[in-house]
């Protein structure tokens, strides 16, 4: 089987996923509980949205050609998944981490703003709101730390999930020597002499590729299958075994692409 299959076949796939995602969605028709949107199943549902628009995202950077973006796009499949580990574990008290992580980056953010404020020669107009509402809510707030993505995935079922995150993070998301690598590449002309080439646009590998599209629906299939415990069981998760078993055969398939396939256009 080529390149060029594999990769359709990793498409078709990602679009059921989809269709799965949307149809688990449907399903759910929540009844709005006394906790609001901190309810975990409401968490739930919209980490599963945010999946699937992301994996959408990767089908389609993949499909022009842009490997970095589709990586990067795969990454914050993977802060989902984590995420939707830590929930399906924790419940409510993970839902209140996330309140707590969206405060304690809230404060962070509005120091750094008045820090630059105290740097302009002209006193900015919002100094002061600013500072009262900081104020506000280190008074009304517990003191919490940013969610860790390396402690709640050790926490949870999905440890080795922040293994595919950080590689993700270092070879496409982050700038790094590993990132910005593959903008060079050098060309030997002679025994004694090359060419350092730089890219705008550095072709992918074919591999790499179709690694991307299983991370992805990896995160996906995953969420999938949170979310479907988080809400309660609906009837569509019936499909996520028959589903994970076409992802083993696919992810196989990959494993087992010879350098001809992969080298094939």
């Amino acid at each position: 089987m080529t390149y060029v299959h594999k990769k359709e076949e990793w498409f078709a796939y990602a679009a059921k996923l989809h269709d799965l995602g949307g149809m688990l969605y449907g399903e759910a028709d929540l009844i709005e509980s006394h906790l609001g949107a901190a309810d975990p199943k409401v968490i739930a549902l919209t980490l599963l949205c945010r999946t699937m628009s992301h994996v959408e995202g990767v089908v389609a950077m993949i499909d022009r050609g842009l490997v970095v973006e589709a990586r990067t796009l795969t990454r914050c499949c993977f802060e989902n998944l984590i995420w939707i580990d830590g929930l399906a574990k924790e419940g409510v008290e993970f839902v209140k981490k996330i309140t707590g992580n969206d405060y304690a980056y809230k404060k962070l953010r509005g120091k750094v703003l008045l820090e630059w404020a105290a740097r302009q020669d002209a006193k900015p107009l919002f100094e002061e709101k600013l500072q009262a509402y900081l104020l506000g809510l280190e008074t009304t707030q517990p003191k919490t730390n940013p969610i860790s993505f390396k402690s709640t995935a050790d926490a949870g079922v999905l440890k080795d999930s922040y293994i595919i995150y950080s590689q993700l993070s270092s070879d496409a998301a982050h700038p790094s020597a590993e990132s910005l690598s593959r903008y060079l590449t050098r060309n030997k002309i002679s025994e004694e002499e090359s060419i350092l080439t730089m890219s705008a646009l550095p072709k992918p590998e074919n591999g790499e590729v179709l690694q991307t599209l299983e991370f992805a629906c990896s995160a996906l299939l995953g969420i999938c299958v949170g979310a479907n415990q988080i809400i309660g069981g609906l009837p569509s998760g019936k499909k996520l075994a028959p589903m994970f078993d076409e992802f083993l055969t696919l992810r196989y398939r990959n494993f087992a692409a010879t350098k001809d396939d992969l080298s094939e256009a």
